[in-house]
């Protein structure tokens, strides 16, 4: 994919288009341009968009209103087969917003979403996983605090635990 960004274009350019369309564009968030490369057509069958309703990733002044999001569809696959269902192809063809309210949680929960057409949600969404990516994981959180316990400390609390008291 080709990007081109805010800071690519010349400054008349940039002038062109703020005076065009105003300054709260967001612009420098995002490319303003993305061409696609062979490369990326063959890859676009990896991906799917599935309607969903906005509250559901978080937007709850936008109940009932829909959006579309992007998804690895391998992702969907195996999200909709551990909800039991058998017919990709079947679900794809007939499912409507209503059957999509818990994938569209989850995929917001594992970070999966790639894309939101509604792009003040895109945007939302961008800035939960910066700020998720500059979290430590659980996993480190446990490892750092277990290294803070010496050895001896921590024998001496399993002792605490196994000694009975009178």
């Amino acid at each position: 994919m080709i990007e081109i960004y805010w800071n690519d274009l010349k400054k008349e350019k940039q002038d062109e288009i703020l005076a065009a369309l105003g300054e709260n564009g967001n612009y420098d968030m995002f490319p303003l341009v993305q061409i696609p490369t062979p490369e990326d057509e063959l890859n676009a069958e990896e991906t799917v968009w599935i309607t969903v309703y906005k509250d559901t990733l978080g937007h709850p002044q936008d109940f009932d209103n829909l959006t579309e999001i992007k998804v690895p569809q391998q992702w969907l696959k195996q999200t909709l087969e551990a909800e039991g269902v058998s017919d990709y192809s079947e679900w794809e063809n007939e499912y409507t917003a209503d059957n999509t309210e818990d994938i569209a949680r989850l995929a917001l929960e594992e970070g999966v979403i790639l894309d939101c057409s509604d792009k003040s949600i895109a945007i939302n969404l961008a800035e939960r996983q910066r700020d998720a990516e500059k979290k430590p994981s659980l996993e480190n959180q446990i490892d750092s605090a277990a290294s803070r316990i010496s050895q001896p400390q921590l024998n001496q609390d399993k002792k605490k635990e196994i000694e009975p008291e009178y």
